[in-house]
């Protein structure tokens, strides 16, 4: 009986049955609003913990520029301003499981703004990046790529508890540049809390 027991045991598949189910989203080609505050988040809902794993920016515009990056946590939503909330069933923009095996779509609400928000959350700085450069579109010289990787093992993701904890990409209210056009990809993971 013990040996039956031990041989079932073996044949489960652990790291599938308690794993988090892991989710991407990307949107290319991104133009933000004309001196942009935040032009995106990401936010969870009550009951449930999202983990941010991965965030990528790059992007191009008309003539060489740069501008400040940042990665803001809030932990009040942002109110006003016109965006759009991109849903699973969009799918050259919207969030899609790792795993087709996943037959729960995300929870996570992901907003990018066509205007800015009239208020912003509160919130804590959580990473910068100074002068990231976009290169001209038509003769780029190479990518540069603002890169948040909380997938190591000696890192913890970005947590954001519940509905009211977002993560926010964030221009400061600069002057956008002519022509930019930005790729955001993110990958996060969902538990129920």
């Amino acid at each position: 009986m013990l040996n039956r027991l031990m041989h079932y045991l073996e044949g489960i598949n652990w790291s599938r049955e308690w794993k988090e189910r892991t989710y991407g989203y990307s949107v290319v080609n991104f133009t933000p609003a004309a001196n942009a505050t935040d032009i995106l988040t990401i936010s969870g809902i009550d009951g449930m913990t999202i983990n941010i794993r991965e965030v990528t920016l790059s992007g191009a515009s008309t003539a060489n520029s740069s501008l400040h990056l940042y990665a803001v946590k809030r932990t009040s939503a942002n109110s006003g301003g016109t965006n759009y909330t991109f849903t699973n069933s969009n799918f050259t923009q919207g969030a899609s499981s790792n795993d087709s095996a996943d037959q729960i779509g995300s929870k996570a609400v992901i907003k990018a703004y066509a205007t800015n928000p009239t208020t912003l959350g509160a919130g804590i700085l959580t990473y910068g990046k100074a002068n990231h450069f976009f290169p001209n579109a038509a003769t780029p010289t190479w990518v540069d790529e603002f890169v948040l990787d909380f997938n190591g093992e000696q890192c913890d993701p970005l947590v954001l508890r519940g509905a009211n904890e977002s993560l926010a990409l964030n221009l400061s209210g600069q002057a956008i540049p002519a022509g930019l056009a930005l790729t955001i990809n993110l990958m996060w993971t969902e538990a129920n809390n």
